[in-house]
């Protein structure tokens, strides 16, 4: 270029300048950036470097400096230049990515005063990577390689998430483009069934000794959410520990949330965020409810069951024991009644409410590594045969795993259940009406708490 050049001294000068204003920006810019990610806790062992001497990161600037002083001591620059072109390289494509993403979400917050079409960010992050891999594809996959290195540590290590951030504007982006081409499908369809838990709880406090059963229910795949039934008095003070309870699941894998409902009561209360949520995109599908102890209240919790049913809301009726609880969470009890011959499987898990049982009681079963019964009560030792084969069957559609074993008692339902291998939790159909007096009646005879599942009619075990 000097010697090609009409003013050979005007290039010397430029590429001088153009070299001290570099140079000048990496050693205010270099030392701060690395302050930052050590005060943002993204760099391990980062506190000493977050720290200011009179406002400056003078510790940062020694890091700095002994790494551009590495850098020299190879006295071959064009030996590692090719890779730190690739990580410039690279910020310059992502700034053209977030480009065309702002632009491309149509945010009220992105309103620049030069706009540009989105073919050239589009263009621009398509050169970066062109040119990366046109300078050296080895150093290129590297360069990537750190880069994705370093933010999958970020995420692993959970540094503090930033507000505003573009992130959550493009999974809202992505989200509602899903739901579109969702809403044209069934959203009903069996197959993509999980559990979606909604909760009415009057005090987060009475949640903290069913905290491992409702991760263990929900799982990271299933989501949780709580309706707060809190009178005028009592919204701000509930508002806080709900949050904080929802943390504590979402540190578990637990997608939980929380809404406070001014209520009259705890029937009314929870019929209106039934109903509300029905509307929802991503409905609750299971009500889940603890038994109540005063008996004057079972007929409070009939008319809820009934509406959830008309809803089509599975019911979850967790009845707890006093003393027992869940004991050491290593035997899970499936009772299922005996099949007649001539109906099919699925009109007889739709018929019995075990749709959403078998589902709950392998899902359980798994999650606590437990061991698992199916069990069947016939009146007759000559049914005991068929009964056994009917459960093969049911086993063998359902596909529930060889760890299972099924057992066949003889005599009347009562006294089977108090003769059943003992159980940490027995899982059974929910009665039609129902009979929340027979409900309390179960856990004293299995000596364990019970969950009585009602289906909804979107859930099939079969699928």
């Amino acid at each position: 270029m000097l010697d090609k050049s009409l003013w050979g001294p005007g290039v010397l000068a430029g590429l001088l300048g153009a070299t001290f204003s570099s140079a000048l920006t990496s050693l205010v810019g270099a030392p701060r950036i690395l302050a930052a990610l050590a005060r943002d806790r993204i760099l391990p062992w980062g506190d000493g470097l977050a720290q200011l001497s009179g406002g400056e990161p003078r510790r940062a600037m020694l890091v700095t400096g002994g790494i551009v002083l590495a850098g020299l001591l190879l006295r071959d620059l064009n030996l590692i230049a090719p890779l730190i072109t690739m990580f410039f390289l690279i910020a310059y494509m992502v700034i053209n990515v977030v480009l065309l993403a702002e632009s491309s979400l149509g945010l009220m917050s992105f309103r620049p005063t030069l706009r540009l079409p989105r073919l050239i960010p589009l263009a621009g992050a398509l050169g970066c990577l062109f040119a990366m891999f046109i300078i050296n594809a080895t150093f290129s996959l590297v360069a990537v390689g750190v880069v994705a290195g370093i933010y999958l540590g970020i995420v692993w290590h959970g540094a503090a998430p930033r507000a505003g951030t573009i992130r959550s504007g493009i999974f809202v982006a992505f989200a509602e483009w899903a739901a579109s081409k969702v809403i044209e499908l069934d959203m009903s369809a069996s197959r993509a069934w999980k559990p979606s838990l909604l909760m009415p709880v009057e005090d987060p406090a009475t949640i903290r000794g069913e905290f491992s059963l409702l991760v263990d229910l929900c799982g990271q795949e299933g989501s949780l959410k709580f309706l707060g039934l809190a009178t005028r008095d009592t919204v701000a003070d509930l508002q806080p520990r709900f949050a904080r309870l929802c943390g504590s699941l979402q540190k578990k894998g637990v997608m939980a949330t929380s809404s406070i409902v001014d209520s009259a009561g705890f029937g009314q209360g929870t019929i209106t965020g039934m109903q509300a949520l029905g509307s929802a995109f991503f409905k609750p599908n299971i009500l889940l409810l603890n038994l109540p102890r005063d008996p004057n209240r079972h007929e409070e919790f009939r008319t809820l069951i009934r509406e959830a049913r008309r809803l089509e809301i599975g019911v979850l009726l967790m009845a707890m024991h006093d003393k027992a609880g869940l004991g050491m969470a290593k035997v899970v009890n499936l009772w299922v009644p005996p099949r007649a011959l001539d109906i099919p499987v699925a009109d007889y898990l739709q018929a019995s409410n075990l749709n959403l049982g078998v589902l709950m009681a392998m899902r359980l079963a798994e999650a606590w590594r437990s061991e698992l019964n199916i069990l069947s009560v016939v009146a007759r030792e000559e049914d005991v045969g068929p009964a056994r084969e009917q459960v093969g069957e049911l086993r063998d559609l359902c596909r529930i795993g060889r760890h299972a074993t099924t057992r066949v008692v003889v005599g009347a339902f009562p006294d089977a259940m108090r003769h059943a291998p003992q159980s940490d939790l027995d899982v059974l159909g929910l009665r039609a009406g129902p009979d929340l007096q027979f409900a309390d009646e179960m856990v004293r005879a299995t000596r364990s708490s019970c969950l009585f599942a009602a289906d909804s009619g979107l859930e099939s075990v079969l699928a």
